[in-house]
């Protein structure tokens, strides 16, 4: 027993995980130094207008709906964009099997900016860069669009989804 005392003894003694800093000479006064590090990294925010979307129903030409979106970019105002589902497609769902199938696109005032490919990121140019809050505005805009072949081929219900936006600075 004695002699397994040792060895973890000399063995924490001796390990390699042991290691001191920048050495100060042995005297009245010593110094030492070492080099801090801090990475800030490129910091982004996405707010919604809206935290529920109802999409009208109609009868004719399909339906869509749409929310405000702020997006927010610390450093430069190209972001990734990616939009991801509860449901794991872009497919509302009724909860016995049945869905829809939308799609999702995003515009600013100068139009549409690209439609969406499940779990795809989307470049955008035009983040705002000085203020989490967009001022206050939504300058984007998540579409959501239902077709009609969707709406006519689903059996009566409520059909919803969850959908995740995702900003990545880029």
């Amino acid at each position: 027993m004695k002699f397994r005392h040792l060895v973890l003894s000399i063995a924490v003694v001796f390990s390699p995980a042991v290691v001191f800093a920048a050495d100060g000479n042995l005297g009245a006064s010593s110094q030492a130094d070492t080099t801090i590090t801090l990475e800030v990294p490129k910091l982004v925010q996405v707010s919604l207008a809206s935290h529920s979307i109802n999409i009208p129903f109609t009868t004719s030409g399909g339906t869509g709906a749409s929310t405000g979106v702020c997006i927010y970019s610390k450093e430069t105002s190209n972001v990734d964009v990616t939009v991801t589902t509860l449901n794991g497609s872009f497919a509302m769902e009724n909860g016995v099997g049945n869905n829809i199938p939308y799609s999702v696109a995003l515009s600013n005032s100068g139009g549409s900016l690209g439609t969406f490919a499940y779990n795809t990121p989307l470049a955008v140019a035009d983040a705002n860069t000085t203020s989490t809050t967009c001022g206050s505005a939504f300058p984007h805009t998540l579409d959501l669009d239902v077709a009609q072949a969707g709406i006519d081929a689903a059996p009566s219900g409520t059909y919803q989804d969850t959908v995740y936006i995702t900003v990545a600075a880029q």
